[in-house]
């Protein structure tokens, strides 16, 4: 396999990192979500002070969804950048999200996903997870939390 080929590989398995992530969330399949972050995964989100550690993270994630109906998570194009067994990415993102009423209240986002991955003997997995919020309308409050405003 050449350099380039091998650089090509590595980008799509961080796409379906990317995509496991969202069909995870969406699912509310907690398990998979071990096949995107990394046991020691520093999460940098809304929250006052980052989120260390899978199961923290996974938990937090769980707590802001599982009360809710239906959600969508999409995202745009994934750029990654590889260098050796690390690499970064980028990747755009729109989440919808619906109350257990289908739609009576509902909240959407779009921002940033900011990742730093490491590779394992079990494929790519995130080592840092930043969620950067661009905008968002509707009621966060369906999420079990307040989204904290922009100052």
């Amino acid at each position: 396999m050449t350099n380039q080929e091998r650089a090509m590989d590595d980008r799509q398995a961080i796409e379906v990192a990317m995509a496991t992530y969202s069909q995870a969330l969406d699912a509310r399949d907690w398990a998979l979500l071990d096949q995107v972050f990394a046991e020691d995964v520093a999460a940098v989100t809304l929250a006052p002070e980052a989120v260390r550690g899978r199961a923290n993270f996974v938990a937090m994630i769980s707590g802001f969804l599982d009360p809710c109906g239906p959600t969508q998570h999409l995202f745009g194009p994934t750029l990654a950048t590889v260098e050796g067994d690390t690499a970064t990415s980028t990747t755009p993102f729109r989440a919808f999200h619906c109350d257990q009423l289908y739609a009576t209240r509902v909240y959407e986002a779009i921002g940033r996903y900011h990742v730093r991955w490491r590779r394992t003997a079990e494929g790519w997995r995130a080592t840092r997870w930043e969620y950067a919020l661009a905008a968002h309308v509707g009621d966060p409050s369906l999420l079990g939390a307040a989204i904290p405003q922009a100052s």
